[in-house]
């Protein structure tokens, strides 16, 4: 008798535990779709200078092999790898946007005021949230970027690893950033609605292994760690060359490799590769995206930045003429 009442109760247990599991198993996660924005910052802003005009550095063949050959990754995604929808979405936020008061690890490189979080918040490495966490708010009325770096709520208090905020109105620098190099993260992030349009009109940004400890306008500091004598500072513009082969490359990878091209690419944060920054999105085609990696570091170069400079404080560029 002992044998059907244990043979009864494990049958029990396995009903239960498999009840509890589908009661919380998460739940899909569609991987979001974001809409076209417009020009964040002034026209005379560096984000809108393009570069095909601007001088080659003489130290570019040291720079560049400096990097190591890498290959180049979108740094953007249209599904769920490894827990992580690669890329960096954004929210709108306004005046009615609840504020939190954040306590930052780094407050000497944060501007100290209430941020606005949505509820529910798109936050960089969603839905697992376990790389990065960068949180965007965007103000069109308000004309304010919002950016927090490493955001997390703990018990009711809220966190972050740095954050900055920009008046869209200015190119003056914000005290604070959420990106080793201090520049907006979002005014150098392609859209997948750009690339529909086939042309990004900005400047690229992209996130690096390696790089010194120092920087370069428009970057104001570093975390580099490269002991190379020749590692690009953090901030250095490069170029994709006019004669790099872009026959491998897919009609959306065309499109981001031709922006590299017409206004370059801005070492603005630190990486395990080289990848630039994109937004996620779920109509990416991610096979095409992936063909962006048949070119890599070797095709670039660094240009004379020191040109477009217009004062070390500020994020606008000297333009043409």
């Amino acid at each position: 008798r002992t044998a059907p009442v244990l043979t009864v109760l494990l049958a029990i247990e396995v009903v239960v535990a498999l009840v509890v599991g589908l009661a919380n198993k998460p739940s899909t996660f569609f991987v979001p779709e974001f809409p076209a924005l417009p020009r964040l910052f002034p026209d005379d802003a560096l984000f809108y200078r393009e570069v095909a005009d601007v001088p080659t550095a003489a130290s570019s063949p040291e720079l560049v092999a400096s990097l190591g050959s890498r290959p180049i990754g979108a740094g953007a995604s249209g599904e769920v790898r490894s827990g992580v929808a690669w890329g960096l979405p954004f929210n709108f936020v306004d005046d009615t946007t609840p504020r939190h008061e954040f306590r930052m690890t780094y407050p000497g490189f944060s501007d100290d005021v209430p941020y606005p979080v949505t509820d529910p918040a798109y936050v960089q490495s969603m839905p697992s949230l376990g790389i990065d966490n960068h949180y965007v708010g965007i103000d069109l009325e308000g004309r304010r970027l919002w950016e927090l770096w490493a955001i997390r709520n703990w018990f009711g208090r809220w966190y972050a690893g740095s954050g900055g905020v920009w008046d869209l109105d200015s190119t003056d620098q914000a005290k604070g950033s959420s990106t080793a190099s201090g520049l907006p993260m979002m005014a150098l992030t392609f859209t997948y609605e750009e690339v529909a349009t086939g042309s990004i009109d900005h400047v690229l940004g992209a996130a690096t292994a390696v790089s010194s400890d120092n920087s370069i306008w428009p970057a104001r500091h570093s975390d580099g760690t490269s002991q190379d004598p020749a590692a690009p500072p953090m901030g250095t513009w490069l170029r994709l060359r006019a004669d790099a082969d872009l026959s491998g490359l897919g009609p959306q990878a065309t499109v981001i490799a031709r922006a590299m091209q017409r206004y370059g690419i801005v070492l603005m944060d630190t990486t395990s590769g080289f990848g630039l920054s994109g937004t996620v999105d779920g109509r990416w085609d991610n096979a095409d995206l992936a063909t962006l990696r048949t070119l890599n570091t070797d095709d670039l170069e660094v240009i004379e930045q020191s040109t477009l400079m217009v004062d070390e404080g500020s994020l606008a560029a000297r333009q043409p003429g």
